[in-house]
């Protein structure tokens, strides 16, 4: 894996863009820089990620990614939640991007989520 280019740097003051219960609302999209089409991210998506994105990616583009991402020991997101990190490819272009996301649960079952960086990768394989 390689990156392309980085769209979304991660923020220690990022604001979330969802705070409450009702997850259905918690859906996220990005429109693909190279033609526009729109991707949808849904935030069963991103709470799987939360909790194994590790274990779906090779030790080497895990150390890659921690360096891009500038990402901590800890495995907290830089907002203090848990880090959520997965790929997406773009069904119109196939231009793949790797999403990083925090989420906090900080009720039971009550989120908080902040988009957190956003990179086009070259190599859509992230492990083997």
């Amino acid at each position: 894996m390689e990156f392309k280019c980085k769209i979304l740097e991660p923020s220690y003051h990022r604001k979330p863009y969802f705070d409450s219960h009702d997850t259905e609302k918690a859906d996220s999209s990005f429109d693909c820089i190279d033609c526009g089409n729109r991707l949808e991210i849904i935030f069963n998506e991103i709470l799987e990620s939360a909790y194994n994105w590790k274990e779906k990616v090779t030790q080497s583009n895990i150390n890659k990614i921690t360096n891009h991402f500038n990402l901590n020991d800890v495995g907290k997101s830089h907002d203090g939640g848990f880090t959520s990190i997965f790929k997406k490819e773009c069904q119109q272009c196939q231009s793949t991007y790797l999403f990083y996301f925090g989420l906090t649960e900080y009720h039971h079952s009550v989120y908080k989520v902040v988009k957190q960086g956003i990179s086009q990768i070259l190599i859509t394989k992230l492990t083997g």
